[in-house]
């Protein structure tokens, strides 16, 4: 019975469709290989509206696979904060994200979110309601409303760290990797690997 719900779920829908222009996709020539990556795409996709779909209705906290959480809830975010992200150098993070029920900044990422894939047709899960998504959005909006929305941006590492939260992705250890082939090849250094 809400407009705003079925327009995520619309969104949720259609992203099959948005993710066919990729130009990420139309450099890769092997069509089986190509198929592959734009549904990793559309199911990365699928889970960022998902994720940000069920915080707005239900409220709550997602940490992914590669994120470690180690504090008292209670204390430490929830009585001090509506909503918290964590922020490398380069963007918002969407592998940790906690905000209270139909909090408004989130609404802004979703409403962005429609927009992009409703209006301008963007493909790119990055883009779509990824970390490029949430970014844009908490950069528009001025620290004092920041304040008045009761949200938090802590930096990854220093503020971060006194939270609790570190990247911990054992499971990646091969995906980042210097290859053989490449030693030039950039690879993500943010993680804190216990290797």
């Amino acid at each position: 019975n809400d407009e705003f719900e079925n327009n995520i779920y619309k969104l949720y829908c259609e992203i099959p469709n948005l993710n066919k222009g990729s130009r990420k996709l139309s450099k890769i020539a092997d069509v089986k290989e190509k198929e592959r990556i734009r549904l990793v795409c559309v199911l990365v996709s699928h889970t960022d509206i998902f994720r940000l779909g069920m915080i707005y209705k239900f409220g709550g906290m997602y940490l992914d696979l590669s994120s470690k959480l180690e504090i008292n809830i209670d204390s430490k975010l929830s009585k001090k904060y509506d909503c918290a992200f964590i922020c490398s150098p380069a963007e918002i993070r969407s592998s940790f994200i906690y905000a209270k029920k139909k909090h408004s900044v989130i609404k802004k990422v979703l409403d962005l979110a429609l927009h992009r894939g409703f209006t301008e047709r963007i493909a790119g899960q990055n883009w779509l309601a990824g970390p490029k998504c949430i970014t844009d959005v908490i950069e528009n909006i001025p620290k004092r409303k920041l304040v008045e929305y009761k949200t938090k941006i802590f930096e990854e590492g220093s503020s971060a760290k006194k939270l609790g939260w570190q990247m911990n992705a054992t499971w990646k250890k091969d995906i980042h990797k210097q290859p053989l082939n490449d030693p030039n090849k950039k690879i993500n250094n943010h993680w804190l690997l216990d290797y």
